[in-house]
């Protein structure tokens, strides 16, 4: 891609993005995440947001929501024929085009924390005056830290419930079980390990064998044995209810924060 990619926000996640991309300017009013970018990459810094804007064809805002009005209102009017892309948390497309006031090009996005790593996915969506090229060019940018997914922006708050918020679900089930282990006498750096392993053990199933995830508990699931002994206190407990309440709570929030 020769397009110049501008990165305002050198945060988690645009520091992940950033370690991607090869012809990126960025821009963060933390110097101190300047220097930290600038001792991993060869990127270029712009002088201001509004500097950065004028030198790219493509931007990135990668700041947070509490943020992004000031960014918005800094860089409308130097906003021509650049591509907007968003992932800021909450913010609809349509809200960033009434900001600028122009029939600016927004795609939104939402990632999540696995970006990190490159094993992330991100559901992307356009606005009313982006285009499905628009949508490529934020697909090939973003497969580059996981898989993308095309939704419809009605749907990016359940996104955000089960993918944005998800790792931290899975992340809380390893906490509880490694306390678990710890009260069986076991010490947590060796119980840690134990549950990580499990852990990355059964996602490698799940995505090598080819078979569903309940085909697989119902292979480890012995009759009279062990693992049956322990989800027969899940089912009693009705923990498939409290996940999809859960899921529930998070996308019912996610409405409530979004600013359209």
């Amino acid at each position: 891609m020769n397009k110049k990619i501008g990165i305002i926000g050198c945060g988690n996640m645009g520091g992940a993005i950033i370690s991607q991309s090869q012809n990126a300017i960025v821009f963060d009013k933390d110097h101190k995440k300047i220097r930290d970018i600038k001792k991993k990459s060869s990127v270029k810094v712009a002088f201001d947001n509004r500097d950065l804007v004028k030198k790219s064809n493509i931007v990135i805002i990668a700041v947070k929501p509490q943020d992004i009005d000031i960014v918005l209102e800094d860089i409308k009017s130097v906003i021509n024929h650049q591509l907007i892309i968003s992932i800021a948390a909450g913010i609809t497309t349509r809200y960033i085009e009434n900001k600028i006031g122009k029939k600016v090009k927004v795609i939104r996005v939402m990632p999540n924390i696995a970006a990190q790593v490159k094993s992330g996915i991100s559901a992307i969506c356009k606005g009313k005056f982006a285009t499905n090229k628009d949508l490529k060019v934020t697909e090939k940018i973003f497969s580059k830290i996981g898989k993308v997914a095309r939704v419809k922006e009605k749907d990016i708050d359940a996104f955000t419930a089960i993918a944005g918020s998800g790792p931290a679900y899975f992340f809380y089930f390893i906490e509880a079980l490694t306390d678990a282990g710890k009260n069986l006498g076991f010490k947590e750096k060796q119980m840690a390990d134990f549950v990580i392993e499990v852990a990355k053990g059964s996602v490698k199933l799940l995505v090598e064998v080819k078979l569903s995830a309940r085909e697989l508990r119902e292979r480890v699931t012995s009759k009279g044995g062990t693992t049956e002994a322990a989800l027969n206190v899940f089912k009693h407990d009705k923990f498939n209810q409290i996940i999809k309440e859960a899921v529930l709570k998070a996308t019912q929030r996610a409405k409530q924060l979004s600013r359209r």
